[in-house]
């Protein structure tokens, strides 16, 4: 009888935060293609996507696939899941616009917008003395985190994330 209150208990905190995923969080929209994004990779622990609001161009997500509000909340199995993702879309960055320079970061309550763990994976400034692919999107406005944020364009999108994916085989779409 106590394993089948605890199945019961489980089923309605699992029918909570899949009520939350779907209502409320974006990340989860995105995960459940209800809304749209430029998917970079996708596995089944995590998936990537650019950025709407870029930093600089190629400004990349990556987020675990479950709803997870926490860093400290993720299991080992999603914190392993999700450093390979990091390390993937950081090396096929770095192939696809040869570039060197990235700034990871993540936050956890502060200054977080999305309550859904995520890392932000953003190419350095540009070096204007050696060229880049992201040279011929590289505006005054995209090249400092202070300011204006421009949106990313729909043709802007889908060239950066096809350059992107060319370098992720192994991450399924």
């Amino acid at each position: 009888m106590t394993s089948h209150f605890l199945d019961r208990i489980r089923m309605h905190d699992q029918n909570r935060q899949n009520q939350h995923q779907e209502n409320d969080c974006l990340f989860c929209l995105i995960v459940a293609r209800k809304q749209s994004a430029f998917i970079v990779a996708e596995t089944n622990e995590y998936m990537a996507f650019l950025d709407t609001l870029p930093i600089r161009t190629g400004h990349t997500l990556v987020i675990p696939k479950s709803h997870v509000a926490r860093l400290s909340d993720l299991s080992p199995t999603q914190g392993a899941a999700l450093a390979k993702g990091l390390t993937d879309v950081a090396r096929a960055m770095e192939k696809a616009f040869q570039i060197t320079g990235l700034q990871v970061a993540s936050n956890q309550v502060y200054a977080q917008t999305v309550d859904h763990v995520h890392f932000h994976i953003v190419p350095a400034p540009l070096d204007k003395s050696e060229p880049s692919v992201l040279s011929k999107w590289a505006s005054s406005s995209q090249l400092s985190l202070l300011g204006r944020r421009d949106e990313l364009c729909d043709d802007e999108g889908e060239q950066l994330s096809s350059i992107m994916r060319k370098y992720l085989p192994n991450a399924k779409l």
